[in-house]
């Protein structure tokens, strides 16, 4: 992963996480505000386009040649599930239903890719391996 790419990650999932929070737990109400803006205005719509062939096909198109990175897996996981704990937890119940079906989204992706990654590496001739 280039320095940009994980700078990028980084501020994103850094920034949801924090807006998470500090909106719902410290009660700042413009973090809440972008938390859910991120919800239903971003997180929701990408997750409908995860659900396609396409999506899939070309995200094990761009994984092919790259090493799987379980700490980063590990992390995103980390702060999915906090978030929708916090959700949960502070009353935020269809909130908490919409990131749920996110997270299923990127789920079902994942699977999708990883079935692909395998067959996209072999017609390439790439070498790797496929525990993404």
């Amino acid at each position: 992963m280039t320095m940009k790419k994980w700078f990028w990650w980084l501020v994103l999932n850094g920034g949801f996480a924090g807006s998470v929070w500090f909106g719902f737990v410290e009660g700042v109400q413009g973090a809440q505000y972008l938390a859910k803006f991120w919800i239903w205005a971003v997180a929701v719509p990408v997750g409908l386009v995860m659900f396609t062939d396409v999506m899939q096909q070309k995200l094990a198109e761009k994984l092919a040649e790259e090493r799987p990175r379980p700490a980063r897996a590990f992390a995103q996981r980390i702060i999915s599930w906090g978030a929708l704990g916090v959700l949960i937890w502070y009353g935020h119940i269809v909130t908490a239903t919409a990131w749920a079906f996110c997270m299923l989204a990127a789920y079902i992706c994942r699977q999708g890719v990883k079935k692909r990654r395998f067959e996209v590496a072999s017609q390439s001739g790439a070498c790797g391996t496929v525990n993404g």
